[in-house]
Formats: structure tokens, sequence, C-alpha cells
């Protein structure tokens, strides 16, 4: 809902978004490092692809009115990568970047499953993506907390016990109460879309 125009995704894997915008409407590209994977994407989606590098993007200045980069910038040096999505950008920039993990799972000795991915660099809070973003000369018009975890769900998922008929019990019991306590929603992602300011 946030593409204007045409879209470069940046980091573009196998294609499925720049396959969905093509079938959309909209004059898609995508770009990727694997030659592979852009190969398997060119015989198998719609819209154009390249191989190329994110640190230096092969397209003019202005080139796409929005450009996109979803669970790209958490792998690469995120500034460096977005200076150049700004500069290939008219209208537009998209960005999706793994949550940092809340307080409150930390303190439940829990993790994000994506901490787990030795090919992050870093994970982001709110505070941070926006930071990002605007230092990059963007002006931020939308965070939102995706693939958010159900505080609640999560707390009755984990009540175990050797004995199924105690442990379902105990299902019931906490489930009477928590369905009084509004469910808590922890995102496990920031989606972000901000608009370029052109003459900064």
């Amino acid at each position: 809902r946030w593409v204007v125009g045409s879209a470069l995704d940046v980091g573009c894997a196998t294609g499925v978004y720049v396959d969905r915008l093509a079938k959309a409407g909209h004059e898609a590209r995508g770009l990727d490092h694997s030659a592979e994977l852009v190969a398997w994407a060119r015989a198998n989606r719609r819209g154009a692809f390249d191989v190329g590098d994110a640190e230096a993007l092969p397209y003019g200045d202005a080139a796409f009115d929005t450009v996109l980069a979803l669970d790209l910038l958490e792998h690469v040096d995120d500034e460096a990568v977005l200076a150049e999505i700004v500069r290939v950008a008219r209208r537009r920039v998209i960005v999706g970047v793994p949550a940092r993990t809340p307080s409150e799972l930390l303190g439940a000795g829990l993790l994000l499953g994506h901490h787990a991915d030795p090919s992050h660099r870093r994970v982001y809070a709110r505070d941070d993506i926006e930071r990002l973003l605007e230092g990059s000369g963007l002006e931020v018009a939308a965070v939102e907390g995706v693939g958010a975890v159900d505080w609640n769900g999560l707390l009755i998922r984990s009540i175990r016990h050797a004995r199924p008929w105690v442990e379902r019990l105990a299902h019931r019991l906490v489930f009477k109460v928590l369905r009084h306590v509004p469910p808590t929603r922890i995102p496990s992602a920031w989606l972000a879309y901000a608009d370029v300011r052109r003459g900064i």
C-alpha cells in the first residue's frame, strides 16, 4: 500500500516482491548480489532483475519512484546502503528490519528468532530505524511493528507438565485469567516508509 510508481527492490533474492508489484501494475525491478538467485527470478518471476552491489547501485540518480529494502539493512553497512538507496529514490523508501528483543521477553530469558541468524550484524529498536532514515535525508512517514508475538499466547504455550491432565488444567486456569487481560503485541520486525527530501 505504500509503493508509488516505479519500484526497485534492493536485495530481492528470488523476486517475490518484484513479482507481486509487477502483477499489481508497477514497473518493478529487483537487484541482488547472487547471480544464481537473479537467474532463477528472471526465469520464474515477472519484472526485471539485475545482479549488483547494494553499496554501488548501477542506476542513475532518482531513477525509481519507490525503493524497497526488506530484510537487507541488518546484513550490510546500513548507512552506506541507505545512502545509495536514497540516491536512486525519487519519492519514497520502504525498509523492513528485525526488531530488537524488548525487555519483557529478555526478562523471561527469551529472544526473538532472528537473533539466531549469524548473518545479522544488528537489530533495531524503533528509534534506531527512525534515526537511520532521518539521518539519510528522509522524512519518516510511518513505522509499524509487524510479525507481532502475542505475549499472552506465548505464556500459555510455555506451560508444560509431564502429566497431560495437569498441563491442560494449568492452561485452562491461565487462560481464564488472561482472557481479562488485553493482549500485548510485541513486534518482531519494523516496517517503515519515508519520503525523499530533495534539496537538503
